[in-house]
């Protein structure tokens, strides 16, 4: 599969949020829908705060959102993906891996000493893949809603 970086000056909103909502799933109805615009701007700004592009080969077949940060461990921001989404009919093929992969040589030659991600314990999927590319570190997640 041949796939190329589309950056998101070239990306339809509509193009992009029919799979933003496929990954966001359930919880796009809790969100208020400016949200989606929202976070579409800001991957799309000039000088954006949190980075991004979507995967392209005869269509769009999913996405990814990075974005760099101090790290407390190194001299260098850090850079962590955000959200990463897969077409279904695209899973499988090596999008993700791409996805990844491209996000960490970009990360890389920022001087970025590491790239970090977070998935969900049930998506056995992406976490078989995950364990090809990088290392659990083992600390769960918490979320406190303000």
């Amino acid at each position: 599969m041949n796939l190329v970086p589309l950056d998101y000056q070239h990306v339809a909103f509509q193009v992009w949020k029919a799979m933003w909502l496929d990954y966001v799933g359930p919880h796009a109805s809790t969100m208020p829908p400016e949200v989606h615009q929202h976070t579409f701007d800001r991957v799309k700004s000039a000088t954006p705060s949190l980075h991004g592009f979507v995967a392209l080969t005869e269509r769009p077949v999913g996405f990814v959102h990075y974005y760099f940060h101090p790290s407390s461990y190194r001299l260098n921001d850090a850079c962590t993906i955000e959200d990463l989404y897969v077409a279904p009919d695209a899973r499988g093929l090596g999008v993700g891996r791409w996805l990844v992969e491209t996000v960490a040589a970009r990360a890389k030659a920022a001087g970025a000493p590491a790239l970090h991600w977070r998935t969900s314990p049930t998506n056995h999927q992406a976490i078989a893949l995950y364990d090809k590319l990088a290392t659990q570190t083992g600390v769960l997640s918490f979320r406190m809603l303000l």
